[in-house]
C-alpha cells in the first residue's frame, strides 16, 4: 500500500475509489502519451461500470495529497493525466 492512501486529507472518501485511483496511477506509469487516451477511456468505463465515480473535491483531494508524496516523474505523469481527464471532460 502507498503512504499517501493513509493520509488524513483523504479519511472521507470511500477506500474504494482511492484503490481505483491508487490503481490508475500505477498502470499509468509506463504508458507513453499516445497510448494515455484509449487507457483513460477504458478506466472511465470500468469506474462507471462499478458504479465508481469522484467528486471534485475528491480529485483534488486525492491529487493534492498525491503530488506532496510524488517525485518529479510522477508529477509530470499526474499533470499529463489531468490535462486529458479535463479533454474528456
Amino acid at each position: 500500500m502507498y503512504e499517501w492512501m493513509n493520509d488524513p486529507n483523504l479519511r472521507d472518501i470511500d477506500k474504494n475509489k482511492i484503490e481505483f485511483m491508487m490503481m490508475l496511477l500505477k498502470q499509468t506509469g509506463n504508458l507513453k502519451q499516445t497510448e494515455m487516451m484509449p487507457f483513460l477511456l477504458a478506466i472511465s468505463a470500468k469506474a462507471k461500470k462499478n458504479n465508481i465515480s469522484f467528486s471534485q473535491d475528491e480529485i483534488s483531494a486525492i491529487v493534492d495529497v498525491v503530488k506532496r508524496n510524488s517525485g518529479p516523474q510522477e508529477m509530470e505523469r499526474i499533470n499529463k493525466i489531468l490535462q486529458i481527464t479535463k479533454l474528456l471532460g
